[in-house]
């Protein structure tokens, strides 16, 4: 028997995206931290050492030129996850980053971190960043980048 991780979002909802999607863009957003640090390394490579290049899989030097190469698509999905964090809600998108970045739940957010909004208007925002990203992403594919 399976387990359900996501309770079904009614396709009547107006932010509903299919539950594979959802998961997708999910996964999508967890890789902003690893994104964070690879920017971060293409514009401080003298700091940075082969040790710490081969733990993610760039130990050459050609892998080296292909971090500077990538460097604007780990910022470009960077940002479109923070934009669609303010998209979703200005008041708590800090909220929404996050829970979406580095997997906090409501309960987390709301005991250390004092959210100032209801469970049920958290989760309508959360829906819908994950709404927006699927639009915004969707639309940066059809631009081709």
């Amino acid at each position: 028997m399976s387990t359900k991780i996501r309770p079904e979002v009614q396709k009547s909802n107006k932010w509903w995206i299919s539950k594979n999607r959802y998961y997708e863009l999910k996964h999508f957003c967890l890789q902003y931290k690893e994104w964070n640090l690879l920017y971060l390394y293409s514009q401080n490579l003298s700091s940075v050492s082969i040790v710490s290049l081969e733990k993610h899989g760039y130990g050459t030097l050609s892998s080296v030129e292909k971090i500077f190469e990538n460097m604007e698509v780990y910022r470009s999905r960077m940002e479109v996850i923070r934009n669609a964090a303010i998209k979703a809600d200005p008041y708590i998108a800090d909220f929404i980053f996050k829970a979406v970045t580095e997997e906090r739940s409501f309960t987390y957010l709301e005991a250390t971190l004092n959210i100032p909004c209801s469970k049920k208007m958290y989760f309508d925002r959360y829906r819908k960043f994950f709404y927006i990203l699927d639009q915004d992403l969707m639309a940066r594919e059809k631009r081709g980048l």
